[in-house]
């Protein structure tokens, strides 16, 4: 009998070589964006739900969409809300943010938070002779690298055991990653563009989920 632990190596195994025989096409990033629908009130004082995280100033600042949204979202009254950075004054106060030093609002009770992960249509995508820059806390479960190219971080990749797509790869993932961390081994990434994370603020970089991984070579051909 075929175990289910088993399967989930098979189907591993069977997904990468897919990958392998069919690559995608070299992907390109752009600064990322957090969509409207991402945003949310389920936190207090300064805590957001888990698969949540605050706000920052910076990004409410920068994006028309989020300011339109939470204008929407904001009952009328006086409300007050913290930001991770800063405060959004809704309602009367007419819609306005102002910056703060981290948790100067965090008294107040309304928290503007944003779910982490934004899941649409799978997506395929690959980043060709990238290294394994450095290693970025996350929420939960998840384990999350910073991939460069010349010198330059160009993109953000997550697994994790639960939660986001490709689970049943994690743990042989997660050993290339530490591997090729500590050797400076130039890789492709595998990366599910439908799929993306915003755990971290203000990072400047998209950061996708990671659907396989292979070995590149010194003239820079990947297996």
């Amino acid at each position: 009998m075929v175990m289910k632990a088993d399967m989930k190596r098979v189907y591993g195994a069977l997904l990468l070589a897919l990958l392998l025989c069919h690559p995608p096409a070299e992907a390109r990033t752009a600064r990322p964006v957090i969509d409207a629908s991402l945003l949310t009130f389920q936190g207090a004082y300064g805590r957001c739900k888990s698969g949540q995280r605050m706000l920052t100033y910076s990004e409410l600042n920068s994006t028309p969409a989020l300011q339109r949204r939470l204008r929407q979202m904001t009952p009328t009254g006086w409300p007050i809300y913290a930001l991770f950075d800063g405060k959004y004054l809704g309602g009367e106060y007419g819609g306005q943010w102002e910056r703060g030093a981290p948790g100067s609002a965090y008294f107040y009770r309304g928290t503007v938070c944003v779910k982490t992960t934004k899941t649409s249509a799978a997506s395929r995508g690959m980043f060709s002779n990238v290294t394994v820059t450095n290693f970025m806390a996350s929420q939960g479960s998840k384990f999350c690298a910073l991939f460069s190219r010349g010198g330059t971080v160009i993109v953000g990749g997550c697994i994790a055991p639960d939660t986001i797509r490709y689970s049943e790869l994690y743990s042989p993932l997660r050993r290339m990653l530490y591997s090729a961390f500590l050797t400076g081994q130039a890789l492709r990434i595998y990366a599910d563009l439908g799929e993306e994370h915003f755990d971290y603020k203000d990072v400047g970089i998209q950061v996708f989920t990671i659907s396989g991984i292979s070995m590149c070579g010194s003239d820079g051909r990947c297996g």
